[in-house]
């Protein structure tokens, strides 16, 4: 058991710690859309083997063409189906020009 005197102690180190937390962690912009470090928008079909995943017409996730026939993207875009459920409809017409 703390004796009064240590709870004390421990009560004004965990207050102080808390009232640095703003200058102790990064603070972040209120402008969450930058996920990319270094990263810039491109201009619309300026990258062809960039595909969007959509679900219910919104964009989850993005891959990469490597193959006329496979996507890569990472493992949480197919979180919970599995992959082997997904379909991603891709016109022909932009696919290795």
């Amino acid at each position: 058991m703390l004796s009064q005197a240590r709870a004390r102690s421990l009560c004004q180190l965990l207050t102080h710690g808390i009232s640095c937390l703003p200058v102790a962690f990064p603070t972040f912009a209120e402008d969450d859309d930058d996920k990319i470090v270094g990263g810039y928008t491109c201009a619309e079909h300026s990258v062809p083997y960039q595909v969007s995943l959509n679900v219910a017409g919104s964009h989850v996730c993005g891959g990469s063409l490597i193959s006329s026939q496979w996507v890569l993207s990472a493992a949480h875009c197919y979180r919970p189906a599995p992959c082997r459920t997904r379909k991603i409809p891709c016109p022909r017409r932009l696919l290795w020009q």
